[in-house]
């Protein structure tokens, strides 16, 4: 809904950053990188999606298994789920880290001054009702600050 009504029409921009909580879950680093790598071959929410879902069966097995449901090309996922993508998970955890993120999900509400910056004006934690996310979606464009929004996740 978020993506329908705000992303699309260009009222708001989607980045997603990962923030593996591993202290939390043991294979959510993995998790991370199996749905990075899922990414360039078009299926990076599918896996997120099953990721979430199946929560209980993350680890290196499960994960090399994931492909088939989604129809990835196999042999190049598991290439990438060796290593390609763990420098790109840890930049995104250090990227949540020099923000002050210190919980999964978080959401950052920001409006851009200029392509170089961005001034976060608001932090949501944790999983957030949609119409709560609406309202302070809609406050903010109906003139909560200059320049066009930006939402983080």
């Amino acid at each position: 809904m978020i993506d329908r009504l705000y992303v699309q029409p260009g009222k708001v921009l989607l980045a997603l950053r990962h923030f593996p909580m591993s202290d939390l879950h043991p294979f959510a680093f993995a998790a991370a990188e199996a749905a990075t790598c899922a990414g360039p071959q078009g299926q990076f929410w599918n896996m997120h999606d099953l990721l979430f879902r199946n929560q209980d069966h993350l680890g290196r097995d499960d994960l090399q298994r994931a492909p088939a449901s989604l129809w990835l090309e196999a042999q190049t996922f598991g290439v990438c789920l060796n290593g390609q993508a763990t420098a790109h998970v840890e930049q995104d955890a250090g990227t949540g880290l020099r923000l002050g993120v210190n919980a999964a999900p978080t959401i950052l509400i920001s409006m851009i001054e200029d392509v170089r910056s961005v001034n976060v004006s608001r932090r949501v934690s944790g999983s957030v009702p949609i119409p709560e996310l609406r309202k302070i979606l809609d406050d903010l464009l109906d003139g909560g600050g200059h320049g066009r929004p930006s939402k983080a996740h």
